[in-house]
């Protein structure tokens, strides 16, 4: 079948030229940030750029032969081509598979000539709010007054990650709110560091805390312990890194583990397996969280269009806080006012300046 775009002309096929991988940073680190980020490039015909990234735990060393590896099994297929290559035993890793998938969609949406969001049903709104993912520690010691510096940028909603320390998080959030001026809606992110009997403590203490949620309290793939652990709170419980394939999301919705998710597509493997996930938490009525995990604004660019697209997602999609300001590698994504603005030109609507690439590269 041929896809036309909005000139009415048949697309032609979609064939991948060259295959490109980069591991970057910003330069001198993003405290809280998880690792490098994989930065795939696909050239298409006519020299068309597809960009995608994902996190792979890669290292430089290994780069040239993964590189080598990718283009034999990409060079020559069609960009459109989606749900086979998510099939492909080389990229079975979600995070990999994720980058790939995402270069795909910015290369699809330029050659139709149309913003991505356009291709998943149409742009339900032009700004999708976003969270500021506070640094796990702060050298500064000085985490409140970066609180309410993200607070002032119009930043309605906080995520900070816990210490593993049930003290030191006790009194770390009792700290925040007042910093946050009670205009920001403020989530723990305990990242599974906690032994279930010492969860219970922890919720025991954040109830009077008005917390928005506690997220991933203990570590477990078992959905039933989460929905057992949740009945005896009242503290709404959030589900993020047991959520690594539809299957247990459609797990998550029937148990009643989460109060909400917060849904990853390099955990999912990609934003075809994400969109899924949001179909599911949509019918179930559970509501959906974002994540982007600290990299170089092309995954950020790819929720944004997710959020446009779809009007359940109204909720923030958690991106980390940069001090000084948001400074992406990419170009076209403007933030302002704790709102991103959907990008409203072809494909993710953003540009990779080459110096500025060759600049991030990790070492």
């Amino acid at each position: 079948m041929n896809i036309k775009s909005r000139y009415g002309r048949s697309s032609p096929p979609l064939k991948i030229r060259e295959v490109h991988c980069y591991l970057v940073a910003p330069p001198g680190g993003l405290a809280g940030a998880e690792s490098p980020s994989l930065v795939i490039q696909l050239i298409g015909p006519e020299g068309l750029e597809g960009w995608g990234e994902g996190r792979t735990g890669w290292s430089k060393a290994e780069l040239p032969s993964r590189q080598q590896a990718l283009a034999a099994l990409l060079v020559d297929r069609s960009a459109f081509e989606i749900e086979e290559l998510s099939t492909l035993e080389l990229l079975r890793h979600p995070g990999l598979r994720s980058a790939v998938e995402m270069a795909c969609w910015d290369l699809i949406g330029k050659r139709l000539g149309e913003p991505v969001c356009h291709l998943w049903g149409g742009r339900f709104r032009s700004h999708v709010p976003l969270g500021a993912r506070l640094p796990r520690w702060d050298p500064t010691g000085n985490l409140v007054a970066f609180a309410r510096e993200i607070a002032e940028e119009g930043f309605h909603t906080l995520l900070l990650p816990t210490t593993a320390y049930l003290e030191l998080d006790l009194q770390q959030l009792a700290a925040l709110r007042p910093a946050a001026a009670h205009r920001c809606r403020v989530y723990l992110d305990a990242a599974g560091q906690y032994a279930p009997p010492d969860a219970q403590d922890l919720c025991a203490g954040l109830e009077s805390q008005g917390l928005h949620g506690l997220i991933d309290p203990f570590s477990s793939s078992d959905l039933y312990a989460f929905a057992s652990f949740a009945r005896q709170t009242f503290l709404p419980i959030g589900l993020h890194r047991c959520l690594g394939s539809l299957q247990q999301v459609f797990g998550a919705v029937r148990s009643g583990a989460g109060a909400f998710l917060v849904l990853d597509a390099d955990l999912l493997g990609g934003m075809t397996m994400l969109r899924k996930a949001v179909a599911v938490a949509e019918a179930a009525g559970v509501p959906v969280l974002l994540h982007e995990a600290g990299g170089v604004g092309i995954r950020l660019a790819a929720l944004v269009h997710l959020s446009a697209a779809i009007s359940f997602l109204d909720q923030p999609c958690f991106t980390y806080a940069y001090r000084g300001g948001w400074e992406p590698l990419c170009q076209g994504l403007e933030i302002v006012e704790g709102m991103a603005a959907v990008p409203d030109t072809p494909g993710w609507g953003v540009e990779i300046a080459p110096a500025k690439l060759e600049e991030w590269q990790s070492g």
